[in-house]
């Protein structure tokens, strides 16, 4: 069998001789059958564990059962994942075989150009695989990564669940949205899904995607340019009375995310006429769209319109608020 291999050799010359550290990674169906038939093994066992809420199970496939990752509050947070596992497979995207005398590795996903993931190895052989699972209308990143202990088993030493696609859109989508609505002058909708892009190049703590820099800078940029062309808190007029827009969010709900439009109104909201707020929120959405080209572009087909009796600044203090949806 012809086996591929990624090789990084690094030399360091010192006076008392020469230390050398090497590093050989295969890539799916280059990895040896039995490594990866026994390596899954271990895998299964812990999306069983998980399904059948078996900690000991878990436990019983960690390289140290004490093991930072795998405190009780990490279990916990592990178990919590149940529903997803009982919902949907995980669909598996590229399983990584590491050869290394090094203390850690840094392994990509799909390639040099994605996401890199640096994990500790402790000079043992490590066996990494990615997978994504469907959460709602979005999509999660697994990374479970497994290292060859004294005993030449494989235990697991590291899991990370991170945002992987939003709405059904990876990284470099949301880019291309930003790019293609900046293009036609939508300052908040480009603002908007490079701030999602943004939130899918880091999954994890320890996961980043290599262009994470330029996406931030990019964003701010746009975030800096929706500042400088819109203030709040923005007045609209009504009929009889003023109100005022003090922020527009983008929050996540089950279908994915939606804009929130925070204003204040003149109305009861505890004891609220919902005809009347339908038809404010109607007449506000209006106006909105003629203030800010592209309004509720390239997120949803609805805005959430949340209103307040006094202004919603103080981010330590509870308000109550009564919201309107309205569909584009």
């Amino acid at each position: 069998m012809r086996i591929k291999f990624i090789v990084l050799v690094l030399a360091i010359s010192l006076l008392t001789g020469c230390t050398l550290s090497t590093m050989k990674t295969y890539n799916n169906d280059d990895i040896d059958t039995e490594i990866k038939t026994s390596a899954q093994k271990t895998i299964d066992k812990f999306f069983k564990g998980i399904i059948n809420q078996d900690i000991n199970m878990i436990k019983d496939i960690c390289l140290i059962t004490d093991n930072q990752q795998f405190d009780k509050s990490s279990l916990d947070y592990i178990m919590q994942t149940k529903d997803l596992f009982k919902k949907n497979n995980p669909i598996l995207l590229q399983q990584l075989y590491t050869v290394s005398n090094n203390d850690n590795i840094t392994v990509f996903l799909p390639d040099f150009d994605g996401y890199a993931c640096t994990l500790p190895t402790n000079k043992m052989d490590a066996f990494t695989s990615f997978y994504t699972i469907e959460n709602g209308a979005n999509n999660i990143l697994i990374m479970v990564n497994l290292l060859k202990d004294s005993n030449k088993e494989w235990k697991m030493s590291k899991v990370y669940f991170g945002e992987y696609e939003i709405m059904g859109k990876g990284i470099e989508d949301w880019i291309y949205e930003a790019k293609k609505f900046k293009d036609k002058g939508y300052l908040l909708s480009a603002c908007s899904c490079q701030y999602l892009a943004l939130r899918l190049s880091r999954p994890s703590k320890y996961m980043n995607y290599l262009k994470e820099d330029t996406i931030k800078s990019k964003y701010e940029e746009f975030q800096k340019e929706v500042i400088d062309n819109y203030s709040f808190p923005m007045k609209i007029q009504l009929s009889n009375y003023e109100i005022e827009i003090y922020n527009i969010d983008l929050i996540p709900v089950k279908e994915g995310y939606v804009y929130q439009v925070k204003y204040v109104t003149k109305q009861d909201i505890i004891n609220p006429n919902e005809n009347q707020m339908e038809k404010e929120a109607d007449f506000i959405h209006k106006q909105m769209e003629q203030i800010i080209p592209g309004f509720g572009k390239g997120i949803s087909n609805c805005i959430l319109y949340s209103a307040f009796s006094e202004p919603p600044i103080d981010p330590n203090k509870q308000y109550k608020a009564f919201s309107t949806i309205v569909e584009e």
